[in-house]
């Protein structure tokens, strides 16, 4: 793993848990966002250079209100670009740990990649403001980010993969992971593809439904919108499809597994329904119809990052063991250290009191025989000596042929201690009471 191995701590299982659905749960909100700056970048440019080919005034504003609406800024951009992507590092670091992958690498590649994206993608959204006088320079900015932005999302999306591909590990040396299995190309072509239906939702719901749409649209201009976003989705929706199958064709043996299929086929059956949706919003316009479809695309998105961790767990199985070796070398090694120095407390009645309520009560009283014998009646001869009363307590034998013998209770030296001087306390209170 190289440079994480000094930042990231052998991990512990509930650590390990807690980074799975981190995976699941960030990339719900990561990949829409990169999606959108991918496809809003891409169409923005598109119509900005066929406005200016073409002179047509709608495809120049159409391009720029893409910009401007779609876009966002950089907090947006550090919250839900650049958070995640050290998120997903630090997780993979966890669930890779001591393998031969260059998780640090890898990542490492993805962000840089992302950050230089969201430069150049800012720079192109402000390069609209001086469209008309710098035009070649606009471009630039233009099909540079598309670029970084391709980068960062085959860097994301082959990092992703390669935990599919334990037997690789061994062999993959470098942060940039070439597309070692067809698996991987799907992924890439499903992402690329999904990136664009995504934006031609985020297109109708920005545009129309987000604090009451946009204002300075005439009904031309909606209408144009309207059928772009719904069309876009629609035919990158039904596509998806197409590999959603082509991904789980390829899936490598290790990851495969009927509970993998199953999901995989609920996705599919989601995506069938948005496109269902979409396609009766382009028959009679109902905007209500797009934001369902935009939710139930949502809910897809959940839905294949949980049929992915599936997948993924399904080829961890010995990563998953060879983890839970660790987890257990750590929790002996806390145990042995809490025991040598007495449980990392101070023996004291008060804690013995506790120990006493939740312990011996059931079975003892002090004035009174239950289960066990009255401690008047046992206490005295241990009076004065704390030690040998601890020792009982941690290790007890049966002393009395009538009555059953004690079981233990499994405390430590400190907890033992502390009820023994607990006892003997108030032993000698009741005594003087007496």
């Amino acid at each position: 793993m190289d440079f994480l191995d000094a930042w990231i701590a052998p991990p512990r299982a509930d650590h390990v848990l807690i980074a799975k659905y981190f995976i699941i749960i960030v990339s719900t909100f990561f990949i829409p966002y990169i999606s959108i700056q991918f496809g809003s970048t891409l169409f923005a440019l598109g119509f900005s250079f066929r406005g200016k080919r073409e002179e047509n005034p709608l495809f120049w504003k159409f391009g720029q209100d893409i910009a401007e609406t779609l876009l966002g800024g950089a907090a947006t951009a550090f919250f839900l670009g650049i958070l995640p992507v050290l998120t997903f590092a630090v997780s993979f670091g966890q669930i890779l740990y001591g393998t031969e992958f260059n998780v640090g690498g890898a990542y490492l590649f993805t962000l840089v990649s992302l950050v230089l994206a969201l430069f150049a993608t800012q720079l192109f959204k402000k390069s609209f403001q001086k469209r008309d006088t710098a035009f070649t320079t606009h471009l630039f900015w233009g099909v540079a980010a598309l670029l970084l932005q391709h980068l960062a999302i085959y860097g994301f999306v082959s990092s992703m993969s390669v935990v599919l591909f334990p037997e690789e590990w061994l062999f993959l040396k470098y942060p940039i992971v070439h597309p070692f299995d067809w698996n991987v190309v799907a992924r890439l072509g499903m992402f690329m593809n999904r990136a664009l239906a995504i934006t031609g939702l985020a297109i109708i719901f920005f545009f129309f439904r987000w604090m009451g749409g946009k204002s300075d649209m005439d009904e031309r201009y909606r209408d144009y919108v309207k059928k772009f976003g719904g069309g876009v989705a629609l035919g990158f929706t039904m596509a998806q499809t197409l590999f959603m199958i082509w991904y789980l064709a390829t899936l490598p043996i290790v990851a495969k597994a009927t509970q993998v299929y199953m999901m995989g086929v609920i996705n599919v059956i989601v995506l069938l329904i948005v496109a269902y949706t979409l396609y009766f919003f382009l028959a009679d316009s109902r905007l209500k119809l797009a934001t369902h479809a935009s939710v139930l695309f949502l809910v897809f998105l959940f839905l294949f990052e949980a049929n992915d961790h599936y997948a993924r767990e399904n080829a961890l199985q010995y990563q998953n063991y060879e983890l839970a070796k660790i987890d257990e070398e750590i929790r002996l090694e806390i145990e042995k250290q809490r025991m040598l120095s007495g449980g990392g407390e101070e023996a004291s009645a008060a804690l013995g009191e506790q120990i006493f309520n939740q312990k011996c009560s059931a079975c003892h009283r002090f004035e009174q025989k239950l289960v066990g014998p009255a401690y008047l009646d046992v206490l005295p001869k241990y009076q004065g000596d704390i030690e040998k009363l601890s020792q009982f307590i941690l290790n007890p034998v049966k002393v009395n042929p009538n009555l059953p013998m004690m079981p233990n209770q499994g405390l430590k030296p400190v907890e033992a201690k502390s009820a023994a001087m607990f006892l003997l306390k108030r032993y000698e209170e009741l005594t003087q009471q007496q």
